[in-house]
């Protein structure tokens, strides 16, 4: 009733940015397409900025 906690959005997150950056692979696998590579380590690369952020503005 109350709705997810930011600690329920945090993990969302995270897990969708991680399934997007395999996403990624895979498709720049079976395409033969690098750029997709580089789509991916960017995705999972902003997921860890934004989990860093998070857990230093938690613990002021």
């Amino acid at each position: 009733m109350r709705g997810p906690s930011p600690e329920d959005r945090l993990t969302a997150f995270v897990l969708l940015g991680t399934s997007g950056a395999a996403l990624f692979v895979v498709l720049a696998s079976a395409l033969g397409v690098a750029a997709l590579r580089d789509v991916a380590v960017t995705v999972v690369a902003l997921a860890t900025v934004v989990v860093v952020v998070y857990t230093r503005r938690a613990e002021r």
